[in-house]
């Protein structure tokens, strides 16, 4: 969707022959979803090094470790996952904007 809209928005004047186009929500959208997604990957595999170092190393069972860390990890996602939906709800705000206001594109693709 990020890629994909930020291109769309970019190339909007040759589609829609429009002179004066401004792609910074699309960008703006772009980064949102970009940094959000490799958040929570990070996020995810902090975790599961966590739960890693605390069974294996610290000797704790997998139901203490859960009930240790399972709540933090899920707010940390919960926050990113916030932050992807922001992204995306720019980026299908931009889209809809581009295709309401423009119409169909007069270029046969």
């Amino acid at each position: 969707m990020g890629v994909d809209s930020a291109q769309l928005e970019i190339q909007r004047g040759c589609l829609y022959e429009q002179e004066n186009r401004n792609p910074s929500k699309a960008y703006l959208s772009f980064w949102w979803l970009t940094i959000s997604m490799i958040f929570i990957v990070l996020t995810i595999t902090g975790a599961g090094m966590v739960q890693t170092y605390m069974e294996r190393l610290m000797g704790l069972d997998y139901v203490a470790v859960k009930t240790t860390c399972n709540l933090w990890f899920w707010i940390l996602r919960a926050i990113f996952g916030f932050g992807f939906g922001f992204g995306f709800l720019i980026g299908v705000g931009s889209l809809s904007r581009t295709t309401s206001r423009w119409g169909r594109s007069r270029c046969l693709l």
